[in-house]
Parts: structure tokens; C-alpha cells; sequence
């Protein structure tokens, strides 16, 4: 499981996996276009000089990835796409609670979500 402090969009990031941060790259897959991923990235390596290495997918395969990694994942992070792959990886544990400072802004229905993963995404 991942566990990453973010000083940029915390409550976006859905974490996936071991901290492989700690070897001075952040691994993300990117669900949603590559624009919005790599605007992200550059921002986090500005304030915290961690590089962000960036894969482009699908929710779907995003979350078969996630899935078939489990026992030794290659990305840290999973940066939205739709609801319910994210619901399902935080039902089979694939995903790490996390409460983000943040969680009070989210629309209802994203609140909702959050809560009935147990805070394993924040939709």
C-alpha cells in the first residue's frame, strides 16, 4: 500500500501502493487526460522536487493493473477516472484510507463515495 504526503491536490490522488517515492520518483497512473496529469506533476516536483513519472490509462485497466500488482506494485499513485473501479480496488484492498484536509469542500455525492469506502477514495 502507498502512503504519500501531497502538497498539491491531495484530495485527487488515490493511493495505490509502497512508497516508492522514497527513491526519488512518484509513479502515477493517469485516468483522466495527460494535460491535466502532467499540469499536476509539475506542480507537486516544484514544491517538493520529487519527479512524477506518468502512465496514461483507462479506469478500467487502471484498476486490472492495480489489481494484478498487488503484491508488488510499480506505481504509487492513481489519479482519477470513474467511481466505480475505485470503489471496487478500495473494496479488495487496493487502496490505502485517506482523509484528506479537504474532504469537507467535496460535493455531497463525493463525500458519500469517500465515506463508503472508508475513505479508500475520495471521488
Amino acid at each position: 500500500m502507498f502512503r504519500l504526503s501531497f502538497c498539491v491536490a491531495s484530495t485527487l490522488f488515490v493511493m495505490v501502493s509502497a512508497p516508492l517515492h522514497a527513491q526519488g520518483q512518484v509513479n502515477v497512473i493517469c485516468s483522466v487526460p495527460v494535460p491535466w496529469c502532467e499540469a499536476l506533476a509539475a506542480q507537486f516536483t516544484k514544491e517538493t522536487g520529487i519527479k512524477v513519472g506518468l502512465t496514461q490509462k483507462g479506469s478500467g485497466e487502471s484498476m486490472a493493473q492495480v489489481a494484478a500488482e498487488k503484491a508488488n506494485p510499480k506505481y504509487d499513485v492513481w489519479y482519477a477516472g470513474t467511481g466505480d473501479p475505485h470503489l471496487q480496488a478500495a473494496e479488495l484492498g487496493l487502496t490505502e484510507e485517506y482523509k484528506s484536509p479537504m474532504l469537507a469542500e467535496l460535493y455531497d455525492w463525493a463525500a458519500r463515495q469517500a465515506e463508503q469506502s472508508k475513505f479508500r477514495t475520495d471521488r
